[in-house]
C-alpha cells in the first residue's frame, strides 16, 4: 500500500508529470563532453583565484 497513489488521477497526474530526478545537476553534468567539464573546472578555478587574489591584495594595502 505504501508508494502507491490512492486514486486515478493521483496516478495520471504522476504518469503525465513524471516523477523528479534526485539530483539533477550531478547527473547533467556527468553527461557532459570531457571538454565542457575541463571548461567548467578552469571556469570555476579562475574565479576562486581570482576571489583570493582580490582578498590578499586587500590586506595588503
Amino acid at each position: 500500500m505504501e508508494g502507491t497513489p490512492f486514486n486515478d488521477a493521483m496516478n495520471h497526474l504522476g504518469l503525465i508529470e513524471g516523477y523528479p530526478i534526485p539530483k539533477p545537476y550531478e547527473s547533467q553534468f556527468k553527461q557532459l563532453a570531457i571538454t565542457h567539464t575541463y571548461n567548467y573546472y578552469f571556469l570555476k578555478g579562475s574565479i576562486s583565484l581570482g576571489v583570493l587574489t582580490v582578498i590578499v591584495l586587500n590586506f595588503i594595502k
